[in-house]
Order: structure tokens, then C-alpha cells, then sequence
């Protein structure tokens, strides 16, 4: 045994030393790497522990995406409000159950006969949630609809929602959000994100200001009683419900010498508002429509006349992340429901399929509460640790993972990152999904330090006793410290 020992020794002397030198000669490196992590570690420690941040609700972490490392962690499994990280959940579970390459749709039909020019009959529009569906791709969709000859539909438009129900938000959200853009009403019919921008010019002296609504006004009543005079803006805008129609109402007032300027406000009844978009868009390419609008599913004895399809998923995705769209989150979550559990897509059916990817992705949801596929709901609890395991799962992720990271901000650069994170070492070295509601300030995604380490981090702040841009200060010095780091001797 002995000699054969020996002889094996012998025999595989050259490549055993190799196997050897391969795995000797790194071994100090480890050690150097920790021990400039531990550097890293009383830097981000010490932010951490700022003033601003000690007396606030706090949960950190901070995970190597070369090792598997936690390079640093505070409360990382205390559940906290993520405001708009939970966009990152969202995201990153379309995609793993819709593909990147998914497509929504919006299909045409009629219900009667085409005599010559006209329809004598309803034309029915079937919504199956595109987010896109704006003020450009109506007027395309329209427009392949008038090259079958139309030019007359001599009853009604009818908007088929029931791919979704008919609650337009989650029950969770806050009351104030009524005419916001950011708390816009989702349908299955949806144009426009359910918004309007309304764009505001001085009159003459003494006059009413001028106001324009786009891409499309049909829908709204202007009630203007603002006034053009030669002292400050003091104007006054909203937009209200009242007998069954959206009102735009100025009041207050405005300079002579003030410049054009738009402000956006969300609508009611967004499948309504779609089918007035509809019908506007075909008055202007000269299609007479004699009948009214009005919601309901389209008849059985419809025929198809044409599927329009959104852009793929992941640039949808791409616009949600970059400026964080909170109607494009919801109109997303309630698609996962009807896609993987069954129409109609519902908020409570999205959430539970957030749910059931946490729970196939190892994440314990014991503690966490997810209401809303947004963020807008003060009711949602995620934790740092779940946020950076689904990152570092994400960046595994061949099929999914490119263009998820591609959808976050850039540093310095674009979304709602371009005002930070723009120094000198840091700027677009950083990839993260920004969050903020009263009194939460998030920040999640990924770092890349000097040496080409890329680490997955999370850093959500609750009930902080200085304003959000000192807590955004402090993400960005705690960003700057990792991306000015070397994992190199």
C-alpha cells in the first residue's frame, strides 16, 4: 500500500502540484478581502448610526453577489413599510411568470352587419390590462381599424373590462390620493395611465387663463374661474366626480407674467375615459360614430376584427422602475391574478401570487404583509433581507435577470436616480429602485465597488425624525462607501 501510495504520488506529481499552486496561491487572498471588508463594515456601521438615523426604524443588509458574503446587516429581517420597493417584488415576479417578452392585448369586434362604409352595429373594445395603451397607440390602433373602410358606426362603442373586477384601487390606499396622477384608477381598459395633462397659460389682463387638456378632452368639463392678473400665482386646480363626468376646475389666480406650465390629474371611470379617447380619435380620422359610450362584455355573437398588442413586457417594465409608475405596478399585479390564478385579475388574487413567488424563492412571508403591487399603501411590510435575496436571485437569472437590472435607475443618470448619486466614483455605479411615502425613504438594487465587486443591497428607513433628503444623504454616502471600497491587495 505504501508503494502504491507512492507510486500514485509519483505518477501525478506534476498535475497534483498545479492543483496545489491553483488552490494554494489565492488562499491569503480571502483574508486580505475580509479584512477590507471589515473596513467597509465600520464605514457602513458608522452611516447607519448617523444622527439622523438613530432614532428612526431602520433595516439594512448588504450581500456579495461574487461569494454570497453579508458584507453588513442592521434589523434585516424587521419588517417596514417599503413604499416603492415593493416595486422590486412586482417586477421581478412578472417576469418570472409573464417572460420578458409578454404582450398585452386589446381586441376589436363588432356586433353587426358592414354595409359598404358603415357598421350597422356596436364596435366592442376588449381591454386585457395594457399599461401602454396612450394617446399614440390609440390613434394607431384606430387607425388599422379604418383600413377596413369604416366610416360610420351607426350605434354604440361598447368597453369590455371584466379581464380585471371593477374596484379601480386597493382598498388599503390612503383617501388623498383622489385626483393625484400617482393614485390613478386601473381597468382592463385603461388610456393614458388614467391621467390627463392639463397645461396652463396667462390670458389677457383680467382674464381667464388659457387651458389645453391632453392628449384628449373630450371626457372633461372645464369649469375655469381663475383670473390673469399682474401679481403672483395663486392658482388653484383639481379635478372632481360630479353627475357622472370628470370636471377640470381652475380657481385663484394667475400672472400676466407667468409661463406655460402642466400639472396632471387621474380621471374617473378610466374604461369610460378610454372609450371617449376612442371615439375622439375616430372623429379625427373622419369616422362618424352615431351612438353613445357605455361599458359591458362583448356580445357573443361578436366577430373579431383586430388584436392590437402593447410593447413587450420588459420595456414596460423598464418605464415603471425608471419613473416609478404606480398605475403600471397595479395594472401588473392584478395581471399576474388573472394570469396565474384566473380572471377576473383582482388586487387580492396579484398579491397572493407576490405571495407564492417569495415563498418558491426560500423567503419566509410569515412577517411580511403585501397589499398593493406599488408601494402607495402605508399596510405593505417587506423586509431588507427579502428585498436582497430577491435581487441576488434576479441577477442569477439568465432568462430575466438582464433586463430586470436594465429597468432599475442609474446613479447620477436617468429615473428617479438622475439628482443622486451623481459624485465622482459613484455616479453610475449604482443600480436601485427608489421608494418614498410620508415618512418612509427606500433605496434597493444593486453596487459595483473600484474592483468590479458587485454587491445586492437594501436600506429602507420608517418614522425618521429629519426630512427624507437627510435620510437620502445618508443612502448616498452609504452607496458612495461601497462603490469607493476595493476587494483587491
Amino acid at each position: 500500500m505504501k508503494k502504491l501510495v507512492i507510486r500514485i504520488c509519483s505518477t501525478f506529481f506534476i498535475p497534483s502540484l498545479i492543483i496545489i499552486l491553483a488552490f494554494g496561491a489565492p488562499a491569503r487572498k480571502p483574508a486580505a478581502k475580509k479584512k477590507i471588508n471589515l473596513a467597509l463594515r465600520d464605514k457602513l456601521a458608522a452611516i447607519a448610526s448617523s444622527k439622523c438615523l438613530v432614532k428612526a426604524n431602520v433595516g439594512i443588509k448588504v450581500v456579495s453577489l461574487d461569494d454570497g458574503e453579508v458584507i453588513f446587516e442592521k434589523n434585516a429581517y424587521e419588517p417596514l413599510i417599503p413604499a416603492s420597493n415593493m416595486k422590486v417584488l412586482t417586477s421581478a415576479a412578472a417576469f418570472h411568470y409573464l417572460k420578458p417578452e409578454y404582450t398585452f392585448k386589446t381586441v376589436l369586434y363588432h356586433d353587426g352587419q358592414i354595409s359598404g362604409k358603415t357598421l350597422k352595429g356596436n364596435l366592442c373594445v376588449k381591454g386585457y390590462g395594457a399599461p401602454d395603451l396612450v394617446g399614440e397607440n390609440v390613434w394607431i390602433m384606430m387607425k388599422e381599424f379604418c383600413e377596413s373602410g369604416i366610416r360610420r358606426i351607426e350605434e354604440d362603442i361598447i368597453g369590455d373590462d371584466t379581464y380585471f373586477d371593477s374596484i379601480p384601487k386597493p382598498v388599503s390606499w390612503p383617501d388623498n390620493v383622489d385626483d393625484n396622477p400617482y393614485g390613478a384608477p386601473v381597468s382592463a381598459l385603461s388610456c393614458n395611465y388614467s391621467s390627463v395633462r392639463i397645461t396652463i397659460k396667462p390670458g389677457q389682463a383680467g382674464g381667464k387663463p388659457i387651458v389645453t387638456l391632453f392628449p384628449f378632452s373630450d371626457f372633461f368639463r372645464i369649469i375655469n374661474n381663475a383670473k390673469t392678473n399682474n401679481g403672483n400665482n395663486n392658482l388653484f386646480i383639481r379635478r372632481v366626480f360630479e353627475e357622472g363626468a370628470n370636471r377640470i376646475l381652475l380657481s385663484g389666480s394667475i400672472s400676466y407674467r407667468s409661463g406655460e406650465f402642466s400639472e396632471y390629474r387621474s380621471v374617473d371611470n378610466p374604461t369610460l375615459y378610454t372609450l371617449s379617447c376612442i371615439r375622439e380619435t375616430l372623429r379625427e380620422l373622419g369616422v362618424e360614430v352615431t351612438g353613445t359610450i357605455k361599458s359591458g362584455p362583448v356580445p357573443s355573437k361578436a366577430r373579431q376584427i383586430l388584436v392590437f398588442k402593447s410593447k413587450p413586457l420588459a420595456q414596460i417594465v423598464y418605464d415603471m422602475n425608471k419613473n416609478s409608475n404606480n398605475f403600471i405596478a397595479e395594472m401588473l399585479l392584478k395581471t399576474l391574478g388573472a394570469e396565474v390564478i384566473g380572471q377576473p385579475g383582482t388586487t387580492e388574487k396579484g398579491c397572493d401570487v407576490l405571495r407564492m413567488f417569495l415563498r418558491n424563492s426560500g423567503i419566509d412571508t410569515s412577517r411580511i404583509a403585501i397589499l398593493d403591487g406599488s408601494g402607495l399603501s402605508r399596510r405593505n411590510l417587506l423586509t431588507a433581507d427579502c428585498l436582497t435575496h430577491l435581487l441576488k436571485s434576479m441577477d442569477e437569472k439568465f432568462g430575466e435577470g438582464y433586463e430586470f437590472v436594465s429597468s432599475l435607475p442609474i446613479g447620477g443618470a436617468d429615473g428617479t436616480l438622475r439628482r443622486q448619486l451623481y459624485n465622482n466614483g459613484v455616479a453610475r455605479r449604482v443600480r436601485g429602485k427608489t421608494g418614498y411615502i410620508s415618512g418612509v425613504k427606500s433605496l434597493s438594487g444593486y453596487v459595483e465597488n473600484l474592483s468590479g465587486e458587485r454587491f445586492a443591497f437594501a436600506f429602507i428607513v420608517n418614522s425618521s425624525k429629519c426630512g427624507p433628503y437627510d435620510v437620502q444623504e445618508q443612502m448616498d454616502k452609504f452607496c458612495e462607501a461601497i462603490s469607493s471600497s476595493s476587494s483587491s491587495n
